[in-house]
Parts: C-alpha cells; structure tokens; sequence
C-alpha cells in the first residue's frame, strides 16, 4: 500500500484525454447544467437517437442534482 496514491497521480497523469472511445466529464459542469446541453450530448455520445431523447432528458433532470437544490430553493 506504500506509495499507492503515486501509482493512482501517475494513472492520472498518464491517461489520454484525446481518446474518442470516451467522453470527459466534469462532476461540476454536469450538476450545473441546468439547460441539460451536457446530457444530451452523454446520451448522443452513448448511442442513443432522437426518439427517446426527449424522455432521457425528462429522467435526467428529474433525478439530477440541480433539479434537487431548486426544489429546496437554493437556486
């Protein structure tokens, strides 16, 4: 277990941000984006088409964390 958090920075370091087989996201714009752009472009990255977009969407707000802080009114 010595020495295991440089292993994970070197991990981290070593990870390639250009690879198109994944996306990057950032937790801070995702609980932010209230206009949900950030989703759609998830479930668009994921394979999903525009048929159910629309309900994706709907479940993403609904359980998101924004939807959460406006209910209790911190927005």
């Amino acid at each position: 277990m010595k020495n295991l958090s440089i292993n994970i920075i070197q991990d981290i370091k070593d990870w390639n941000y250009n690879n198109s087989q994944f996306i990057e996201i950032k937790y801070e714009d995702l609980i932010q984006g209230i206009d949900l752009n950030l989703f759609r472009n998830i479930f668009q990255f994921l394979g999903f088409n525009k048929k159910i977009m629309a309900s994706l969407l709907k479940i993403a707000y609904n359980n998101s964390f924004f939807q959460v802080w406006y209910q209790i009114g911190n927005i």
